[in-house]
């Protein structure tokens, strides 16, 4: 007998099924987005307007820290 319940349908795929959780896990940014950004959206460096933007490192002094920027 099939399912006649479209998500039964949709878990089987692959595919479907990582986008979905992708896209969980941007509402669930978007719900706790006060609490991931650090600065306000009209939060101007008018000091630093000119400067390159900085790469982003993951490893200092040979140990994983997690992104950060020097």
């Amino acid at each position: 007998m099939k399912h006649s319940i479209p998500y039964l349908k949709f878990r089987r795929k692959k595919l479907g099924m990582l986008c979905f959780w992708i896209l969980v896990v941007m509402y669930l940014s978007f719900i706790f987005e006060g609490f991931l950004a650090p600065y306000q959206p009209n939060t101007k460096f008018k000091s630093k307007s000119y400067q390159p933007p900085h790469a982003i490192h993951l490893i200092h002094d040979g140990k994983f820290i997690g992104p950060f920027v020097i």
